[in-house]
Order: C-alpha cells, then structure tokens, then sequence
C-alpha cells in the first residue's frame, strides 16, 4: 500500500474522484499537478506526514466519506476506507 492516497493522481475539476495518472504527481497539488513535495525532498512519502496534508486538513476531515480514489479494477473507494486500512 503507498504512503499516500493522492500519489500518482489527480483530481478532476468538479468531480470527488481522482484519476491515477502515474508518475509522482500529487493529488493535492490541484491548482499545478506538481510532484509529491515529500519525494522531491528526499523524504519518504507519508500522508500524515505531509506539508500539503497538513495545510488541507479540514478540507480532507470534511471530505473523507465523499473523496474517492479509482482503485486498478475501476471500482472507487473512499480516503475514509484508506485511512483505515493504514491507521497506525
């Protein structure tokens, strides 16, 4: 399982469901579809730990029932249920 959810993604405008498009873009980098900030640092890619996680918090708190993520089959499952799946 990746240290991210929005690795390798991105978020279509008006939609809750980001699209995998390879590569280490980050999915939170909606306005400029940059890569992962943590990747670029050297750092491990962690979620939690994150810069831009942290400074879309309530944004994610908010949405994590309604933000979907297309898993390889096609079928979407929410940052709620991945939030589950890696709580520490």
């Amino acid at each position: 399982m990746s240290g991210c959810p929005f690795y390798g993604r991105r978020w279509p405008e008006r939609s809750p469901t980001l699209r995998a498009v390879g590569g280490n873009e980050c999915g939170l980098d909606f306005e400029h579809n940059h890569a992962c900030l943590m990747e670029a640092e050297g750092r491990h890619v962690d979620y939690y730990s994150c810069p831009r996680t942290m400074d879309l918090q309530s944004l994610l708190d908010a949405g994590r029932h309604i933000i979907r993520f297309e898993n390889e089959d096609g079928n979407p499952h929410f940052l709620a249920d991945w939030e589950r799946g890696v709580r520490r």
